[in-house]
């Protein structure tokens, strides 16, 4: 399956963190499933950092860097995505979560969180 991680989700399994759920470490680390992050997570993070409401243990770079050592995809989001969010109902007011919904949709991605207020568009999420 291809899942798509939230941002939460990509930095406590990043950083080892006992808030993931069983269920999300468990998805995340079999092989059989397609593991992506957005660029719009990264993105978020960064302005998170740096308003001081996000400390990281390693570098955000870092984080971002070993992606690929723990076979998970760094993905941009799509012009379809971006358009579409135009038309996505406004249950979620974060424009990153938002996005992240958007680029899920777009691209038939379960989204890998605990937010529960994704339920109410059509995507798939696990948690």
């Amino acid at each position: 399956m291809n899942f798509l991680l939230d941002t939460h989700t990509f930095i406590w399994f990043a950083e080892g963190d006992e808030q993931l759920s069983s269920t999300a470490l468990t998805l995340i680390q079999d092989p059989n499933n397609r593991i992506l992050v957005s660029t719009i997570s990264v993105w978020k993070m960064a302005i998170k950092i740096n308003l001081g409401k996000l400390t990281l243990v390693n570098p955000l770079q870092q984080l971002v860097d070993n992606l690929q050592q723990q076979q998970i995809e760094l993905i941009a989001p799509t012009l379809d995505a971006i358009y579409s969010i135009q038309n996505l109902p406004l249950f979620h007011r974060d424009p990153f979560d938002r996005m992240l919904i958007a680029l899920a949709i777009d691209q038939k991605l379960s989204i890998i969180g605990r937010d529960v207020v994704f339920d109410r568009y059509a995507v798939s999420r696990v948690w």
